[in-house]
């Protein structure tokens, strides 16, 4: 059997960070994400003595939104979740799970999801019609988590046009042939 991509809908870096901290900690996808340490470069994991540098600037202001964020989806979480997930994470660590959705997600278009509302259709637990946004031809666009594209540099632009990504090999990929359908 394959393995099934993660596809996960708005509020999709929550739910996708939620993800990566109940996952197997052992799996390769997992391992071969970047720790918290290996992330020390990025100014959310900065002390607030060097954020203070930067203060006065647009960057500034945009990190103090995103740890806004980062503190109040994790309080949010916190409060739905009970204290025993405040005991296994921590904010820094919740921080760095919502940093490498952050920074690895890749905005998806997929076809018209089944509604919750419909009689007797079944709703892939992870869509729900309310999430992602709706383009023209009826196809929703979310965010994918997508083992080893998600190494490549990326940005998503819309220019009314939809966005494509295209992975082309060039060359054989050697392996214990593990999921290789």
């Amino acid at each position: 059997s394959g393995h099934q991509p993660s596809i996960l809908p708005p509020p999709c870096a929550t739910t996708q960070a939620l993800w990566i901290l109940e996952s197997d900690q052992t799996t390769p996808y997992i391992m071969s994400l970047p720790s918290l340490a290996d992330l020390s470069h990025v100014p959310v994991f900065w002390s607030d003595s060097d954020r203070a540098h930067l203060e006065g600037t647009d960057l500034y202001n945009e990190l103090d939104g995103r740890l806004r964020d980062y503190e109040e989806s994790y309080s949010t979480i916190v409060s739905v979740a009970g204290p025993a997930f405040a005991e296994s994470v921590t904010l820094e660590r919740w921080s760095w799970a919502k940093a490498l959705v952050n920074s690895r997600a890749f905005a998806v278009s997929v076809p018209p999801l089944p509604s919750f509302d419909e009689p007797g259709a079944e709703a892939h637990p992870y869509f729900s019609p309310y999430y992602g946004v709706e383009l023209d031809d009826g196809d929703t666009v979310v965010h994918a988590l997508m083992p080893f594209v998600d190494m490549l540099n990326h940005r998503f632009t819309d220019g009314g046009s939809g966005g494509e990504y295209e992975l082309q090999g060039v060359g054989e990929v050697a392996g214990d042939g593990e999921g290789a359908d």
